[in-house]
Order: structure tokens, then sequence, then C-alpha cells
């Protein structure tokens, strides 16, 4: 039997095998602290034996002890770790109807923070930059809400190179793993940064949307919760089955969370501009109208 490492996915425990270690599938390994899981999936990964065919540079990935699969790269390999760990907790989850959120999750004093939009709006980037800042970073690519309250997922900040010569703190981060693109994908543990932390699940106090980056400050102001709905259903409903209850849970978490948008301009700004959803006064419009605003997007959607 291999010796493992295990790591938390909330509803999943992957437990990755040792000799896969110092391989692309430490890009899974995470210091993130979930609470303990039923179920349990197991990857292995390792080189085809290249004695008899030293130009061999194909892969072997075990999936849940099954026989294992040749792929054609490392990079193939772990693609397909990747998406059958992160499948297999969105079936999970929607299980016991948590419903997929695509947005980045930072906590300040307290208060649980989304940072939501479109595809390449920069959520990512943000949530690298405030990381670099000293913030509490706790995913940047999903969030997992139910009845209101917000359960990031956990995964390593995937940046561009690019992405350094914005933010020069970012290269202190240790042990990265860099997956082979063209250009190359960085991908970096906050609790490397920040030291080991505990995933807990907490009420969403401000969402804020994103809008595409532009020269000059960082510009943050109220945003109507309709605006952010339709922003959040869009990213949503495609990976839900259920479209009724996912847009209930949609109204769910605006209902309570104040409503925000932010020009994402200079990224040093950024910090700046967020800092203030730590008042209690802060501008933003209240989820109080989601109710209404959920119920016309159902009768789109039907």
């Amino acid at each position: 039997m291999l010796s493992v490492d295990r790591v938390g996915y909330h509803w999943l425990e992957v437990e990755l095998s040792r000799r896969s270690r110092g391989t692309l599938l430490d890009s899974l390994r995470h210091g993130a602290r979930c609470a303990p899981a039923a179920e349990v999936l197991e990857l292995d990964l390792e080189p085809c034996d290249r004695r008899e065919r030293p130009d061999d540079r194909s892969w072997l990935l075990r999936v849940g002890g099954g026989a294992p699969r040749r792929h054609p790269s490392e990079l193939a390999a772990v693609e397909e770790a990747y998406r059958t760990v992160h499948d297999r907790v969105l079936r999970l989850a929607e299980h016991e109807g948590w419903l997929r959120l695509h947005a980045a999750t930072v906590d300040l004093h307290g208060r649980r923070i989304l940072l939501a939009g479109r595809s390449g709006a920069g959520k990512t980037t943000l949530a690298a930059a405030l990381l670099a800042d000293g913030w509490d970073v706790r995913g940047d690519e999903a969030v997992f809400v139910r009845d209101g309250i917000a359960l990031p997922l956990a995964r390593r900040l995937h940046v561009r190179p690019a992405t350094f010569d914005l933010l020069p703190a970012l290269r202190r981060v240790p042990d990265p793993v860099v997956l082979p693109y063209r250009p190359p994908l960085w991908t970096l543990d906050p609790a490397a940064l920040r030291g080991p932390f505990d995933l807990r699940p907490a009420p969403v106090s401000h969402i804020v949307l994103l809008d595409p980056v532009h020269h000059g400050p960082c510009e943050l102001s109220a945003a109507p919760s309709g605006d952010v709905l339709g922003s959040l259903a869009a990213e949503a409903l495609p990976y839900s089955r259920h479209t009724g209850p996912a847009v209930r849970q949609l109204a769910a978490v605006l209902r309570e969370a104040r409503c925000h948008r932010l020009r994402l301009g200079d990224l040093r700004d950024a910090p700046r501009a967020l800092r203030t959803l730590a008042g209690d006064s802060v501008p933003g419009i209240s989820g109080r109208f989601a109710g209404a605003a959920a119920s016309a997007l159902r009768s789109f959607v039907a």
C-alpha cells in the first residue's frame, strides 16, 4: 500500500501518494485546513517505465485505486486529476444544497467579502494583490453558498508571470508549482505565505463586482443588487442542474450582503479601496430587493 498525504476539499479528502511528491500533482496540495470528509479519493502519478523506451514521455495516473491511465504528458495527467477532484467536489456539494459561485473570497476583520465578475475581470490578480498586502485570502476561483453562508474552495492561486512584475512580494511565496502552459502558470499556496488557516463557513458581508481593468486609482461604489445577481447567475447557473434552488441560493446570499462595484485600476491602490469595507457605515446597496430580482430571473430562465 502506498504512503499518502491527505488534502481536504470539504466534502472530499484526496489522498496523494507520497511518491508523486515533486510532480505537477503537487499543484493540488494546499495548506488550508478543512473539516474531515466522509468520502476519499486516491490519486497516484508516476512516469512510465523508460528503461525499454527512453523516448517515452507519457505518464500514468491512477484514480481511486483503479487501473492506471496513460497520458501523453505530465500536464495532461494532472489536468485530468484536477477535473476529477473538482467535478467530484461539485457533485457532493450540490447534493447537500450548496451552490458554486465563481468568485474569490477574502476575510477582513471578521467580514467575508466575495470578489465576483466575469472570467478575465481580474479576480485572481486582485486576490494575489491582497495576499501580497497581508490580507486573509481564502480562495481565488470558487466559493460555495447556502442560506447566505459562504464556504470557499481550497485552491492554490493561479497566476501568470506578468503578475510578479506587478506584485514583486509574491516572489516570497515558497514552493510554487509551475504548470508548463504557454505562458507558464504559477500555482501559489496562500498558506505558504500567511501560514496554515482553517476554512470555515461564514455569512457574506459584502459582494464586490469587478469592472474591467482601467488606468488610474481603484474606485469603489454602491451597486444595484440586480446587477450583482445577474453577474453571479451568469457564472453559476451553467454549473447547476437545478435552476430553481440555485436562484433561491443566489437570492439568499444577496439578502443580507451589501453590494458594490470596483473599477479595478492600479493594483497597489486596491487594498486601500477595499479596506473601507471593514467599517459599518460603508456605502453599498443591500440585497433587500434580491427576492424580486430572483423572481424575475427565475421567470427568464424557466
